[in-house]
């Protein structure tokens, strides 16, 4: 299992290889698996690992009681004040939502 880490070195994202299906799992249960960077680019990574192993399917799951919140607010107040923050933050949402259609499309349809 792969674990990539926040800031606070308490893992954010883990990945993990299951019979051909590549398990992403957001670790941040304490703030609903809310997105922030960190999170974003464990997303990514689990994404590009999915290819890199040749993966059959994707699951995104969260631990705790939510799947995932949306952006974290507060994440998104702080990068308010800083426009590269909050620049990067866009970039990795919309980089996780191109990679993962770009996988889709290199699936055969059941």
């Amino acid at each position: 299992m792969t674990t990539l880490t926040d800031t606070d070195d308490a893992p954010a994202v883990q990945h993990e290889l299951r019979e051909g299906t590549l398990w992403i799992r957001l670790s941040r249960p304490d703030a609903m698996n809310a997105l922030d960077l960190p999170t974003l680019d464990g997303i990514e990574a689990g994404l590009a690992e999915s290819l890199r192993v040749g993966a059959t399917a994707v699951v995104i799951t969260g631990e705790g009681r939510a799947f995932c919140a949306g952006a974290d607010l507060k994440f998104v107040k702080g990068a308010l004040q800083d426009p590269k923050a909050m620049e990067r933050f866009l970039e990795r949402a919309g980089g996780c939502s191109g990679r993962s259609s770009s996988i889709r499309s290199r699936w055969s349809q059941p």
